[in-house]
């Protein structure tokens, strides 16, 4: 199997399976940051095919100073915020410590998560644009502040501060649902 650095010299040679391995490798994630920005499916799938469009255009540009994976999350990121930008949502701001997540906490629905990890993702699902990437990418995508930093384009401190604080809304948010024990989680 070839690393990204062989199938990017090999799409740049103009071998177009070489690019349609790229994309068949990394769509997932790219569709799944889109979706956590987003927050929509349809329209985080055209996040992901603009994405990769702009990685087609600009392959040329990219040095190899950060991974591959780096570079292309940091391009679906701006895309995703600039498709957000377009839709003119307000975007709840992750250095107001009284950012209201809705009715989170209150809601009733018969198809409460009912294990851990279903709660975590479901509760990080209905977080801010921000706080949802940060805490995913983090977690689950097991990335480094450094790595994160880079796509989010902020200082690595930032990130640093912006995980804490994402950290402290979602705690708010799982210990205010129903079932939620604190015992469970420590």
């Amino acid at each position: 199997m070839l690393n990204d650095r062989e199938l990017i010299d090999s799409t740049l040679r103009g071998n177009i399976h070489a690019f349609r391995m790229l994309v068949d490798r990394y769509q997932d994630l790219a569709y799944t940051l889109a979706l956590r920005i987003v927050k929509s499916a349809e329209e985080a799938e055209e996040v992901a095919q603009d994405a990769f469009i702009k990685v087609h255009d600009h392959l040329i540009n990219f040095r190899g100073d950060s991974k591959f994976t780096t570079w292309l999350y940091r391009i679906v990121y701006t895309t995703a915020l600039n498709r957000l930008r377009k839709r003119k949502l307000t975007q709840v701001s992750l250095d107001d410590p009284t950012a209201s997540y809705g009715n989170i906490a209150s809601d009733s629905s018969a198809d409460q998560p009912t294990d851990k990890i279903s709660m975590l993702k479901s509760a990080i699902a209905a977080m801010s644009s921000d706080d949802s990437t940060v805490l995913s990418l983090f977690y689950f995508d097991e990335m480094n502040l450094q790595d994160i930093s880079q796509i989010m384009d902020i200082e690595a401190n930032n990130v640093k501060i912006k995980l804490h604080r994402a950290r402290l809304r979602l705690k708010t948010i799982l210990e205010s649902k129903p079932g939620f024990k604190k015992e469970d989680w420590l």
